[in-house]
């Protein structure tokens, strides 16, 4: 047994230094190139129903605001690895703006530090339901109370993550913080009515401002529409402010 794990690892490494293929999937030093700037521009689809946009990112930065646009989205993608140019799918009122799977295709290794990936998008007021993926990522994300948007998902990794509400909140709004090692900080201004609650056990909690302990959770008093907020964290801290 002890012969045959031995002869394992010795392929392994052997084929992380050599670039080999196992199932079609190459493993080899990450390569980078010159930096490549990629416009994206996606208008509002014209099928029926509320759009559902899905941004989705492995390591790198994101910076996502609604803003004056009559698009859904629109922004540009800097990257220097061919690998993750970002891809846009739209089908009926579904549109996936995500990083192109470098995983799927290539176990890369070497310094992720020279790799570039950062996204800069705006996102349009026109009401939508949006999915916000993001890996071992810094990702800041503002003015979201003015997206219209009924549901709000978030799905991090290893981060660092700013959820910002500030805007003007038409309607009542849901939503779903689910990360992994990360540090998320939730800002909603004071006077906007706010309820978090905690569905795992996270500890490192910190709230400030005109935030306050209810229970298991937390509240904001406010008058007019009320943003609900479920949080799913393993380990991390969650910060809790007004601004």
């Amino acid at each position: 047994m002890r012969k045959m794990a031995t002869v394992v690892l010795l392929t392994t490494l052997a084929a992380l230094l050599t670039g080999c293929r196992f199932g079609g999937v190459v493993i080899g030093d990450i390569v980078t190139g010159p930096t490549v700037t990629d416009e994206i521009r996606v208008p509002i689809p014209t099928a029926g129903g509320t759009p559902q946009l899905v941004i989705g990112m492995g390591g790198g930065e994101l910076s996502l605001s609604a803003g004056n646009t009559d698009n859904l989205v629109e922004g540009t993608v800097a990257y220097n690895v061919t690998e993750i140019k970002p891809n846009v799918q739209v089908q009926d009122n579904q549109v996936r703006v995500e990083q192109g799977d470098i995983e799927g295709r290539r176990i890369p290794i070497g310094n992720w530090n020279d790799v570039v990936n950062k996204w800069d998008l705006t996102l349009g007021t026109e009401p939508m339901v949006l999915t916000v993926n993001a890996g071992a990522a810094r990702a800041q994300m503002v003015r979201l109370a003015d997206l219209g948007a009924p549901e709000i998902h978030f799905n991090g990794g290893a981060g660092d993550f700013t959820l910002d509400f500030s805007g003007s909140l038409r309607q009542d709004m849901q939503v779903s913080i689910d990360a992994g090692a990360a540090q998320v900080a939730v800002v909603v201004p004071e006077g906007t009515a706010a309820e978090l609650r905690i569905e795992s056990a996270l500890t490192d909690i910190t709230a400030q401002g005109a935030w306050q302990k209810a229970g298991s959770g937390y509240v904001q008093a406010g008058s007019g529409p009320k943003i609900t907020f479920v949080v799913k964290m393993g380990v991390g801290r969650l910060e809790l402010r007004n601004r």
